[in-house]
């Protein structure tokens, strides 16, 4: 299970990321 959520943290990271810059 953590490695689930810790997949999806790098692809919220990423779009916040993303976001942030825009």
């Amino acid at each position: 299970k953590e490695k689930k959520k810790k997949k999806v943290s790098w692809r919220v990271v990423n779009a916040y990321k993303h976001e942030n810059r825009s």
